[in-house]
């Protein structure tokens, strides 16, 4: 093989696997990737599956300090969880104000309903909270009520309590007015999968007896307008059966379901650290990442070195510079896909296999320059 033909070979490949890196690091189909919220065709709902994301424009503000009803909330909704084998956090319900720390959350994990404030979902902060095994419930559709006050917080499940805390209180986010997300985080990450079927909000805790009565007309009737009597702060009947709004009865604030799915707010490298759970997808993920950027670094290594005939330390200082940017690049658009993360793990791992890469053909170029004897 010529000089320049070897030249060109090496070119096209170091090229090649950077096509590659950027087509699978980036995935063009996720740039428009669509909202799989879908409408029940044979109830009032909607059915959410993998990056679905509803959500209204921030309206619902915390209650003024020495009002009396700053911790008074119940949230009561129908639903029916698709999956309980997901290791992931998945949001269910959300009040959200920007701050991960304040949000005031239902979400599940694995078989797990969970109800907290803040972002400590492998509770590794071991922050109070109020979890209940969905195994312990019964099958099918269930009609939750959340009520939370000074007291404590208790679920009820199809009218009957499920769990209860007398050291849990959810408060609405402080400082700032706070949006209703259903189905997924506003980052796009955390995503539920099941069907809605109706949800109010009141500002005020429901007594027992009420709850049981909603339940039974809820049963009776599949519809949530009975809760226009106590007055609620929004009530989602999910009537429409069609197009990308939901009335909000309560007259506060519709919700939207975006066509295609559009991200509220990015993350770009987030460390490690922050809620790291280790799982095999996890290590598959992590392994990839490294072994990606080994090619990418021999391949660019030894092109560089081809063009404009640079010496070896320079022309390696630049293929270990290129993997790393092109890395760096990738992590900052994945901010904008709601199907892939930026995290500061994949970057150095991109890094270390990019560095190994560079160093195997700092190697192996070093044993063909190499006299034979």
């Amino acid at each position: 093989m010529s000089d320049r033909t070897r030249r060109i070979t090496i070119i096209c490949a170091a090229l090649a696997i950077l096509s590659g890196i950027l087509y699978f690091g980036l995935r063009p189909k996720d740039l428009t990737l669509a909202n799989s919220i879908r409408w029940l065709a044979s109830d009032n709902g909607i059915r959410v599956d993998t990056y679905g994301l509803a959500y209204s424009p921030p309206f619902i503000a915390p209650p003024t300090p020495g009002s009396g009803q700053e911790t008074a909330l119940t949230i009561e909704l129908a639903v029916q969880t698709a999956s309980t084998a997901s290791g992931q956090f998945s949001f269910l319900l959300a009040l959200d104000n920007g701050d991960d720390s304040a949000q005031l959350l239902l979400g599940q994990w694995r078989s797990w309903f969970i109800l907290m404030n803040g972002d400590d979902y492998a509770h590794r902060k071991k922050r109070r909270r109020l979890s209940v095994d969905t195994a312990t419930l019964p099958d099918g559709i269930l009609f939750l009520t959340v009520t939370t006050s000074g007291d404590g917080t208790r679920l009820y499940c199809n009218g009957k309590p499920a769990a209860a805390s007398k050291n849990v209180t959810l408060t609405i986010p402080a400082g700032g007015k706070s949006r209703l997300l259903l189905g997924n985080s506003a980052y796009g990450t955390h995503s539920w999968r099941g069907n809605i079927y109706g949800l109010a909000i009141y500002p005020q805790v429901l007594g027992a007896n009420t709850i049981s009565a909603h339940y039974r007309r809820w049963a009776r009737l599949r519809d949530f307008r009975f809760a226009l009597q106590e007055a609620p702060m929004v009530l989602y009947r999910f009537a429409e059966k069609e197009g990308n709004i939901v009335r909000d009865d309560a007259g506060s604030a519709d919700l939207e379901i975006p066509r295609p799915l559009r991200v509220l707010r990015r993350q770009v490298l987030v460390p490690p650290w922050k809620n790291f759970e280790f799982t095999r997808g996890l290590l598959v993920d992590a392994l990839l990442n490294l072994l990606a950027f080994i090619p990418f670094g021999f391949f660019s290594a030894a092109a560089l070195r081809q063009l404009g005939g640079r010496p070896s330390a320079k022309a390696f200082q630049l293929a270990v510079l290129l993997c790393v940017m092109t890395s760096l690049l990738i992590e900052i658009l994945q901010s904008w896909l709601p199907s892939r993360s930026s995290t500061l793990l994949d970057l150095t791992l991109n890094s270390l296999g990019a560095l190994t890469g560079v160093v195997c053909y700092t190697i192996f170029s070093g044993r063909r320059r190499r006299p034979r004897f």
